[in-house]
């Protein structure tokens, strides 16, 4: 039996330590004794990803080390890990953990992970190189890598993870320079810190990210979107505190047993959790909540004990989510549009003060009505003097702009899309729907390419849950009995 993993950086990285925990339970049967997992990637990016690779410090995780705790494997534990290599965690108002000090704990996780396997009987192998191609047939799934190895495999396992949202700007004609692409922000820097004035598309993580690391220099940051609102403060990490009630996984299969469950009664779970804080979606929005708010959020005690509330309601959404039909869908989305997933996404309070203090120096503009897709973005760049456009406007879930492995399987029917252009899997097992809806149990899928069926895909905690669905499910349909499948030919390095 062979599986493969295409991508490893975290959702990579959480598959693969579920295999771990796997084979360590199954070990006295031997029921691992003999599989192979082959992993698929560039070797430098094992275990990291690019969202977690090497890069300035001030290229932060807005995660806090409590809810990344909670997603850690048996035998790596996150804060034990920390606080043997000597990271500590103080008040909120330290300096928010970088990315890639993150990434230092996924390649150490990985690396704990391949050891279990081999221990329990598994062979481990790399085929190094990107994914370009992956094709289900009678004999099997055959995935091929950007540097011409090809593997065959009984089951795979996409953690593509997730790509950018480029706008088709042109701007080079007004003379100004452009970056696509700012991550890694150590490489975009060396070109932004070239003008002295620089403007930011976007006002959420990314262009926080990006004016922070510009702290300090002689360029001044301008931030264009169309709310002109820059992201709530995360104040409240203690380990107790108000939980959901009514918006929970058990309550979404309560609706779904008693044939309840639609869009309207899926937001109405939400709206009694909302209205436990009197509130309601409409004040999301409201833009002097919002000041007050940013005045002294730590202040803010009714905000802080709804948003925690509201940040533990991510499973139970995506599991209402994925039950219902296409229309329910639609309108669930509508109902929660941009400003809702605003309100949770959120920065850590050492960011809060410094994006205070730039704004107070007269360092950080933010500017609001600026549409990044507007064909007259140039005449908006051209009014605060900007020389220096950077693309901050955050990741897509729209297959037509993803990478060269995502748009070939959705040309190819492997992968099916709802009207939006969104990959459909199956949420209860991971498996992916194709395009003439059959589900294949021999391909799971995790990350981005799952929005059609997933409501909340970026948060580390959906993409470590779906990583262990699908992982189990893997387990489960493969495992549990001897495989009848030909043994494929051994992997084929380029």
């Amino acid at each position: 039996m062979k599986f493969v993993v295409c991508g490893v950086g975290a959702a990579g990285t959480f598959t693969v330590a579920r295999l771990a925990e796997l084979s360590a339970e199954r070990r006295p049967d031997g029921a691992w004794s003999g599989v192979e997992v082959v992993l698929v990637d560039t070797p430098t990016a094992l275990g990291r990803g690019r969202a977690f690779d090497a890069d300035v410090d001030s290229a932060s995780i807005n995660t806090s080390h409590r809810r990344l705790g909670m997603l850690s494997p048996d035998f790596h534990d996150f804060v034990g890990w920390s606080h043997a290599v000597g990271v500590t965690f103080g008040s909120p108002d330290d300096p928010p953990m970088p990315r890639s000090r993150y990434g230092d704990y996924l390649a150490a996780t990985l690396s704990r992970a391949l050891r279990i396997l081999r221990a329990n009987g598994v062979r481990v192998h790399l085929l190094p190189g990107a994914t370009t191609r992956v094709v289900p047939s009678a004999r099997g799934v055959d995935v091929e890598a950007d540097t011409g190895g090809v593997v065959g495999a009984d089951a795979v396992v996409l953690a593509t993870g997730g790509w950018s949202s480029t706008p088709d700007v042109t701007l080079a004609s007004h003379g100004l320079t452009y970056v696509a692409q700012p991550y890694p922000l150590a490489r975009s820097l060396r070109t932004m810190a070239e003008h002295r004035k620089v403007a930011i598309l976007g006002a959420g993580l990314t262009a926080v990210d990006i004016a922070c690391s510009l702290d300090g220099t002689e360029t001044q940051v301008h931030l264009l979107s169309r709310s002109g609102r820059l992201p709530r403060v995360q104040v409240d990490d203690t380990a107790s505190g108000p939980v959901p009630v009514a918006l929970t996984e058990q309550g979404v299969d309560d609706l779904r047993r008693k044939g309840g469950l639609t869009a309207e009664s899926l937001l109405a779970l939400l709206d009694t959790e909302l209205a436990r804080f009197d509130m309601d979606r409409g004040m999301l929005a409201d833009d002097e909540l919002l000041r007050r708010h940013w005045q002294a959020p730590e202040a803010d005690v009714v905000d802080r004990a709804c948003h925690r509330v509201l940040s533990a309601t991510n499973h139970a959404l995506n599991a209402g989510f994925g039950a219902l039909p296409a229309p329910d869908r639609a309108r669930v989305r509508s109902a929660l549009d941009h400003e809702w997933q605003r309100y949770r996404v959120r920065i850590p309070v050492a960011r809060w003060a410094q994006l205070t203090r730039m704004i107070s120096e007269g360092r950080l503009v933010v500017h609001a009505d600026v549409d990044a897709r507007s064909p007259h973005l140039a005449d908006a760049v051209a009014q605060v003097g900007a020389t220096c456009v950077v693309n901050a406007t955050g990741q897509s879930c729209d297959t037509t702009a993803g990478p060269a492995l995502v748009r070939s399987l959705v040309a190819e029917g492997t992968v099916g899309t709802d009207v939006g252009g969104r990959g459909l899997v199956d949420p209860a097992t991971g498996r992916a729907i194709g395009a003439d809806g059959s589900v294949d149990p021999r391909l799971l899928v995790t990350g981005h390419l799952t929005a059609g069926s997933t409501l909340m895909v970026s948060a580390l905690d959906v993409v470590h849950r779906q990583a262990r669905t699908a992982t189990d499910t893997l387990a489960a349909t493969h495992l549990a009995t001897p495989s009848a499948s030909p043994v494929h030919e051994k992997v084929t390095m380029p």
